[in-house]
């Protein structure tokens, strides 16, 4: 595939991490080519870093995905540099990541929220935190928006069964490999709402009613590369960085070892048409009430103890590789700022009127 690349950027600056690292880092450019005029968009790009080509397709695949069901959402392109990959996104102006602090007057103006959590559940998006998604306070509107999706369409989380009390506990959801929030981030009137559930609800059911054609269309077109590619220029980055022997013998081995399964991009669309066959059945054989949300882990010490159940010890369990790898992932990125993270919808002419409405479709 044919990537821009830095010569069609001027005025680069590093603005976070290092590239000596490897692992996490960005700038901040200026486009050489024309942009198109935006009451809500600057000129300025974010160049951010991604670790292989397919962490940079799979999180242009998602923007797609996303823009697909929203109807705004994320323009991005992939550049390409001396054999690395990098994703370029237009600043949003008025942007302000998570959704802390929002008052009951916020309430009605918020669009998308609830929508960026079922999206990324159906997608399989694991990182989830707060620095991932955000609000942009546009024409009396609070648009959500999700970014950084590179760690999307995850094979584990899209094997994972989908059950009907994951979908009602959305946002206040934890499970091994996606975790929501609690009423200290979302306040429970907020999400009892009949603006947040008839959103929620038709989000649910948008998906469910878009053809999978259009989801494997995306993924076929963007997606070249695969998972078995980025793994190996995993281990082979960390290898650069550790320095303990038994770690280094150990992904040394696995660089030895051939894939535990099939990570190409036809496994990857199977299971996520296995995925969303049991998405739309759930749809098909229950009433909207049968979605009533559950408040059970709304409590955020409830919330965080669930949490703990998954993610405390990580480096105790059985996948020492990857929680070797992770671990030291973990430390390049200690002192980062990711409120750097920015991204530009596909097009903005009606980007003030496009939400999702109570009968499943972009107004």
């Amino acid at each position: 595939m044919t990537y821009k690349s830095f010569k069609d950027f001027s005025n680069i600056k590093l603005k976070f991490g290092s590239p000596e690292q490897g692992f996490n880092y960005g700038y901040t450019a200026l486009p050489n080519f024309a942009c198109k005029d935006s009451a809500f968009f600057d000129n300025e790009f974010f160049i951010l870093y991604r670790r292989s080509e397919y962490a940079a397709q799979v999180e242009l695949a998602c923007a797609k995905i996303f823009q697909q069901l929203m109807g705004y959402g994320l323009e991005m392109e992939i550049l390409e540099e001396n054999n690395q990959f990098f994703i370029a996104s237009r600043k949003i102006k008025n942007f302000s990541e998570g959704c802390y602090g929002l008052t009951e007057q916020d309430f009605l103006k918020v669009k998308g929220l609830i929508s960026i959590f079922i999206i990324w559940y159906f997608i399989g998006q694991i990182d989830t935190h707060s620095g991932n998604y955000g609000l942009a306070d546009l024409d009396n509107k609070c648009l959500a928006f999700g970014l950084d999706m590179a760690e999307a369409l995850d094979f584990e989380m899209l094997k994972e069964p989908l059950k009907l009390s994951a979908l009602k506990k959305i946002p206040y959801i934890v499970e091994e490999n996606y975790e929501g929030v609690s009423e200290l981030i979302l306040p429970k009137n907020f999400v009892a709402s009949k603006s947040f559930q008839d959103e929620k609800f038709a989000m649910i059911t948008l998906i469910a009613d878009t053809p999978f054609t259009v989801f494997e269309s995306i993924i076929r077109e963007t997606i070249t590369s695969s998972l078995s590619v980025h793994r190996r220029i995993m281990l082979e980055k960390s290898l650069v960085h550790v320095e303990d022997e038994s770690t280094r013998e150990l992904i040394q081995a696995s660089l030895n070892q051939s894939d535990p399964e099939d990570y190409s991009v036809d496994a990857l669309i199977r299971y996520l048409k296995s995925r969303y066959e049991k998405w739309k059945l759930l749809v098909k054989e229950n009433l909207e009430q049968d979605f009533a949300q559950d408040f059970s882990l709304a409590d955020a010490t409830l919330f965080l103890k669930e949490s703990e159940k998954y993610h405390n010890d990580d480096l105790s369990d059985d996948n020492s590789l990857e929680s070797e790898v992770e671990n030291l992932e973990s430390k390049t990125i200690v002192g980062n700022n990711y409120a750097l993270r920015f991204f530009n919808p596909e097009s903005q002419e009606n980007i003030t009127n496009a939400v999702i409405n109570i009968e499943n479709s972009i107004t």
